[in-house]
């Protein structure tokens, strides 16, 4: 039995949360000078936006959609979505949300219990949305999920085919598997890297005042910047501890805060690391190792390190 026999359950099924644009979290930094590039280049058909876990992908997308004054799609994927007909029903029913003329045309790809093929369902959405005036947004989140050639077929189709008033948004932690160069040529197509992502000094220092209340001097947010690589992550797991990330003086930077080693060290509470048989998690980042873990007595602390 082939995917477009195979009987599907009603469209409840859906996980509809996947389908639904998180809210912007209140004590975020906005990325103002990314922003401003998304904005400049609102009227391009792709927007990709490329970077490691824990980089911002999704809060920078959802800052800048959130001044659009356009219909946005949000579908957020994971690895449930490499089935064709999966993919197809969640992209059928996000679309549905952007207009009532959209809803009911795809109304049958929505509600039909019968699996579908992409013959089905992309043209009649390509067609349908060159129908209408009014520009519109699809935000395809997380698509390094995406493993299936089948569902990336599909998208290269509908960007291939990509009627004149919509404009899709990638945010992936890997390259997509095919090509975006006429899109490049055409001046079509706006890029954030992971390079781009990464905070700078000031961003650093607004970010730690803003998320965890802690003033840093212009010199400590250099050093945590340059020692962390602006990794929104490892910076978000060095503020994870009750009050104050490291104990140090105004004059000091990242490269002296632990006694042991070179690297940077917090702890919760007056204790000192002494003990020889904790338990450590990393996380990996290019050249650093972040380490979490908890102390003898419940202490815990986070330690960043150079691998080498």
């Amino acid at each position: 039995m082939t995917s477009h026999e195979r009987v599907r359950e009603p469209i409840e099924i859906l996980i509809k949360t996947k389908l639904q644009i998180p809210p912007v979290k209140s004590r975020l930094i906005r990325r103002d000078r990314l922003i401003d590039r998304l904005e400049a280049g609102k009227n391009r058909k792709v927007f990709l936006v490329m970077g490691l876990a824990g980089s911002g992908k999704t809060s920078l997308v959802r800052q800048w959609i959130a001044q659009l004054e356009t219909p946005v799609a949000w579908y957020s994927l994971d690895k449930t979505d490499n089935e064709q007909d999966t993919f197809l029903r969640y992209l059928a029913e996000a679309m549905s949300s952007l207009h009532d003329t959209l809803a009911s045309a795809l109304e049958p790809c929505r509600e039909g219990q019968q699996g579908l093929s992409a013959g089905q369902v992309l043209p009649l959405l390509i067609r349908t949305l060159s129908s209408l005036e009014d520009d519109y947004y699809l935000v395809l989140d997380d698509y390094h999920m995406v493993t299936s050639p089948e569902v990336h077929d599909c998208v290269s189709y509908l960007f291939h085919h990509m009627p004149h008033n919509m404009h899709v948004v990638i945010a992936t932690r890997h390259a997509i598997p095919f090509p975006l160069s006429r899109y490049r040529v055409r001046n079509d197509l706006v890029e954030i890297s992971s390079v781009d992502l990464t905070f700078t000094e000031t961003e650093t220092k607004e970010f730690f005042e803003e998320t965890f209340g802690i003033e840093l001097t212009t010199g400590q947010a250099q050093s945590l910047t340059d020692r962390m690589e602006g990794w929104v992550g490892g910076l978000q797991l060095m503020g994870l501890v009750s009050g104050r990330p490291w104990r140090m003086g105004p004059h000091q930077n990242s490269r002296h805060l632990s006694p042991r080693d070179n690297g940077l060290s917090c702890r919760r509470g007056p204790q000192h690391h002494s003990g020889k048989d904790e338990r450590f998690h990393s996380c990996h980042y290019p050249s650093r190792t972040v380490q979490y873990g908890t102390l003898p007595g419940n202490n815990r602390f986070r330690r960043c390190r150079d691998n080498a």
